[in-house]
C-alpha cells in the first residue's frame, strides 16, 4: 500500500481541514477555465492558492500554512527516495525533539470547518412549505409559504464540529417579517436557537440575520421549525461557521500550527506529555489552528505554565501579528522542570481570536507547557446581553467519597474578599453540589448551556485560593485524596459563553 503523502497544495489544504472537497472542486474548475480561456481578464489569479483566497475559502495565513506543509513534504519525499533501499533493514525511532522540530504540527482539534452553506430547498423532508425561483444573488430557489408548525429537516447535510464551541449561523431571509422560527437538532429536537425575523422591505429584498449558537463536538444535522408566520418571510439559505472554542480554554504549547526555532521535550509536569523549550530571541509559535471565541469585550485572565531559570520574556500577539496584547517577563522558578503558573490580565475584544507567542529575550532560559484563557469571575463587561447572564450555582452537603478526580487544571490567584466558611478536615475529603437549573436573574438554565464549574479552596494559613476547573457540566462531585487542616471550599458555575456565577460555600461532612 502506498502511504506517500500528496504534495499538491489543494490536497494538503483538504487533508488539513482548511477547505472542503466542494471548495477545492470550485477552485480547480476556475483555475482550468482561466488557464484555457484567453478571453478572460488576464489580471485574474490562476494559481490555486490565490483563487481560494479570492473565493473567500481561506485567508493568507491558511495559504502560507499550506505552502509550508507543501515545502516540508517535498523535502521529505526527496529524502525518502534516497533512503528507501535502507529502510527495509533499519528504521530509526524519532525522538520527541526530532518529531517536533519541523515548522508545523498537526493537532487533534486543528480542523476548523470553513463556512458551510445549506440551501433551504435542499431539505431531506418537510411539511407545509413550497419552493419558488429566487430573486437573490446566485439564482436558484428559495423556500416560502411558511406557516405555523411548518418545518424542513436537513438530515442529508451533516455539519462536523471538531471542537465544542461557538458557531455563527447566518440566515438569508426576505419578506414583510414579524414571524419566527427555531433551529433544532434534527435527531434529538434540542433547540439551539429561536430567531425573530424582522421585515426586510419586501419579498425580494434579501438580508442576512446573524446568530451565535453553541454546539458540542461531533456531527450535526438541523431542522428549521416555523413558530409563527407573522406577516410572512422566505428563506434562501443558511451558513454555519465556527467562531472558535468557548472559554475557559487550555492550549498545549506543543499544539502549534507553525513555529520557528523551538523544540518539544517530555515534561515532568502534572499530566505528563510534552513542553516546549530551547527558546531563543525571535523564536515563535503560532496557534492559528486554535480559534478562541471572546463573548464580550473586557478583561480576561491568561495563565502560562512555565519553568526555568528565568530572565527571559515573550509577547502574546494575534496570530496575524496585527496586535500585541501583552509582554510577559518570566522569573526563576527554581529549575527547568519546576513548574509554576504565571497569571496575567489582558483586554480582548469581542469576536474570534487566534494567538501567537513570540520570544523577546531568552535570559537564562525558560520552558512553556500550556497556556489558558478564561473569564475573570464577576468582572464581565456590562455590554453582555441578558441571555448571557451569570449562572446560579447551588450547594449541598458534602460526602466522604474518595474516587479519583479528573480536573483539567489548577491555578492560584489572590483571594477575593469573602467571608469563607472554614472546616477542619484530616484525610479524604469529598465534595458534592447540586447542578444549577436557573441563572442568577431567575431565568431557566438548561444543562446543555453549562460549561462546567470552578472549584476553589484555601487553607486558613494561605493568602490565596487554589483553583480547579471542571469542564463537565454533569460532574457534581470532587474528591481530594488527602487534606489536613482548616480549609474553606467554594464553587462557581460558568456557562458556555464563559460567564461565571458568584462563588458559594461548600461544607464537607
Amino acid at each position: 500500500m502506498n502511504n506517500t503523502k500528496s504534495t499538491r497544495l489543494g490536497q494538503i489544504l483538504l487533508e488539513k481541514g482548511l477547505i472542503t472537497k466542494a471548495q477545492l472542486d470550485i477552485a480547480v474548475k476556475l483555475q482550468l477555465q482561466r488557464r484555457t480561456n484567453t478571453h478572460l481578464d488576464q489580471q485574474l489569479p490562476t494559481s490555486l492558492g490565490e483563487i481560494l483566497i479570492e473565493q473567500g475559502f481561506i485567508g493568507r495565513l491558511e495559504l502560507n500554512r499550506g505552502l509550508n506543509w507543501q515545502m516540508l513534504l517535498r523535502k521529505m519525499t526527496l529524502v525518502m527516495s534516497f533512503c528507501a533501499p535502507m529502510m527495509a533493514v533499519f528504521s530509526p525511532v524519532a525522538t520527541a525533539a526530532n518529531s517536533s522540530s519541523s515548522s508545523s504540527s498537526s493537532s487533534s482539534n486543528a480542523a476548523i470547518p470553513s463556512p458551510k452553506r445549506i440551501e433551504a430547498e435542499s431539505f431531506s423532508a418537510m411539511s407545509g412549505v413550497q419552493t419558488e425561483p429566487t430573486s437573490d444573488i446566485g439564482g436558484g430557489q428559495n423556500v416560502g409559504y411558511l406557516h405555523n408548525n411548518d418545518w424542513m429537516t436537513y438530515k442529508n447535510v451533516t455539519i462536523n464540529a471538531p471542537v465544542a464551541g461557538n458557531y455563527k449561523i447566518t440566515y438569508r431571509v426576505a419578506g414583510p417579517g414579524g414571524g419566527s422560527f427555531a433551529l433544532k437538532n434534527a435527531d434529538t429536537q434540542v433547540i439551539y436557537d429561536t430567531v425573530n425575523v424582522a421585515g426586510t422591505g419586501g419579498w425580494t429584498s434579501w438580508k442576512n440575520i446573524e446568530r451565535i449558537i453553541t454546539l458540542p463536538a461531533g456531527n450535526h444535522a438541523f431542522t428549521i421549525a416555523i413558530i409563527a408566520r407573522g406577516n410572512g418571510f422566505n428563506l434562501n439559505w443558511f451558513d454555519v461557521e465556527s467562531m472558535g472554542s468557548s472559554l475557559p480554554l487550555t492550549i498545549q504549547a506543543e499544539e502549534y500550527a507553525t513555529m520557528s526555532g523551538v523544540l518539544a521535550q517530555s515534561t515532568s509536569d502534572v499530566g505528563g506529555g510534552q513542553n516546549l523549550g530551547y527558546m531563543d530571541a525571535n523564536d515563535w509559535m503560532s496557534y492559528s489552528n486554535h480559534r478562541v471565541y471572546i463573548p464580550v469585550t473586557g478583561s480576561y485572565k491568561i495563565t502560562y505554565r512555565v519553568a526555568g531559570l528565568g530572565g527571559g520574556s515573550f509577547a502574546l500577539n494575534e496570530a496575524d501579528t496585527s496586535v500585541t496584547h501583552d509582554t510577559v517577563n518570566v522569573g526563576n522558578t527554581g529549575g527547568w522542570q519546576t513548574w509554576v503558573n504565571l497569571e496575567r490580565t489582558v483586554t480582548l475584544t469581542q469576536g474570534t481570536h487566534s494567538f501567537l507567542l513570540s520570544v523577546i529575550a531568552r535570559g537564562n532560559g525558560f520552558n512553556l507547557n500550556w497556556f489558558k484563557i478564561e473569564n475573570i469571575p464577576n468582572n464581565i463587561s456590562s455590554s453582555a446581553s441578558s441571555s448571557s447572564s451569570s449562572v446560579m450555582a447551588s450547594s449541598s452537603k458534602s460526602s466522604s467519597s474518595a474516587s479519583p478526580s479528573s480536573a483539567a487544571s489548577s491555578s492560584v490567584r489572590s483571594a477575593t474578599p469573602h467571608s469563607e466558611q472554614f472546616s477542619t478536615v484530616a484525610g479524604t475529603v469529598g465534595l458534592k453540589w447540586l447542578i444549577p437549573n436557573q441563572r442568577e436573574n431567575g431565568d431557566f438554565l438548561d444543562i446543555t448551556e453549562l460549561g462546567g464549574y470552578e472549584l476553589r479552596y484555601r487553607k486558613d494559613t494561605d493568602s490565596a485560593f487554589t483553583y480547579l476547573t471542571l469542564n463537565d457540566a454533569w460532574q457534581n462531585f470532587y474528591n481530594f485524596s488527602w487534606l489536613s487542616g482548616n480549609y474553606a471550599f467554594q464553587i462557581s458555575a460558568f456557562d458556555k459563553n464563559g460567564m461565571y456565577s458568584g462563588f458559594v460555600d461548600l461544607v464537607p461532612h
